[in-house]
Order: C-alpha cells, then structure tokens, then sequence
C-alpha cells in the first residue's frame, strides 16, 4: 500500500480510480469563514492537485483546461458554471476519442447539510452536503442555451476578426458591460 501526505490526510492510493475530484470546506479558526477547496487526486500515484479556480481530469482534460481557460470567470454563477461546463465536456468528446458516452454532471450544494457525522470530543462537527445530479433534460437545456452562440463565435467571429473585418470598437461594443 502506498500513501501520499496532504492537508493532514492520508491517501491509500491503491484503493483510487485514475483520478477523482474531491470538493469540502473547511472553517477557518481566526476568522470563522467557510472556506472551500476542490482537489484532483490522481489513482496513479496519488499525488494530488490543489484546484484554485477551475480543472478537469481524465484523458480529456488538457483539452478541457485550455477551453475553460478562456471561458472561466471568478465571478461565475453556479448556473453559468453548469453551461460552461456542459459546453467542455461536449467539445472533449467531439475531439478526443478517449472520452464519450453519457455526460454527466453534479452540483455540490455547499449551504445544505445532509448530515453531520459523529467526531471524537473536541474536534469540528463535519458537515455532509448535498450532492444534486442535474437530469438529462437539465443538461440538454444548459448545453442548447449557449452551444450554438459559443460555436457562431469560435467558427465565424474569430475568422472574421482575423481577417480584420471586425475591429477592436466593435468587439468592445459587444463585451461592453450594461
């Protein structure tokens, strides 16, 4: 058995898939905030891959992280979030023959608390949030309300842009905040 250290936990990494996306909060003693973190712990050899903004794992996610670089806001919504997300998955399938097959996608509801597990005396309660795995209508909805307008942009603005058809004012007009 083979163990790696981090946070103050131990991984058995004989006992991990290829790799896996693991989210929590912890709660931080000097000021009481909340604070959440989302890890990918990599089977392999069980290092594992703080995440501060955004990551993907698996055979597609270098492709996934270059797509997500350009579409990744801080100030992202939990539902512009699943449309961003939706959109990667789908163009990594389109492109690597490694991913395909269903695509399915999970929301962490970080404010409610399923459970809370039983802890030795003098040690924070740990609380269990609920995990909502969107349907399949959901993720047709999130996928159709920006895939068309994401495509429109990355096969005919961008060609035009490069082409010098559409300057730098127009764009601007187009990303000016309301």
């Amino acid at each position: 058995m083979k163990y790696d250290f981090h946070s103050n936990n131990f991984i058995e990494t004989d006992i991990l898939p290829d790799k896996i996306a693991i989210a929590g909060s912890n709660k931080n003693i000097f000021t009481n905030a909340i604070e959440y973190y989302v890890d990918i712990v990599h089977g392999t050899d069980g290092t594992i891959e703080p995440i501060s903004d955004y990551g993907a794992a698996g055979s597609g996610s270098a492709y996934a992280e270059l797509l997500l670089k350009s579409l990744y806001d801080e100030n992202i919504s939990v539902d512009e979030a699943i449309k961003v997300a939706v959109y990667v998955i789908g163009e990594v399938k389109a492109i690597d023959p490694h991913c395909g097959g269903e695509t399915q996608v999970a929301v962490l509801c970080a404010n409610t608390t399923l459970a809370t597990a039983p802890t030795p005396q003098n040690t924070p309660t740990i609380q269990i949030a609920q995990v909502r795995k969107l349907t399949k209508a959901e993720i047709e909805t999130a996928e159709n309300s920006v895939k068309t307008r994401l495509d429109l942009i990355r096969t005919k603005l961008v060609k035009k842009v490069l082409r010098g058809e559409i300057d730098e004012d127009k764009i601007r007009n187009l990303t000016r905040d309301t």
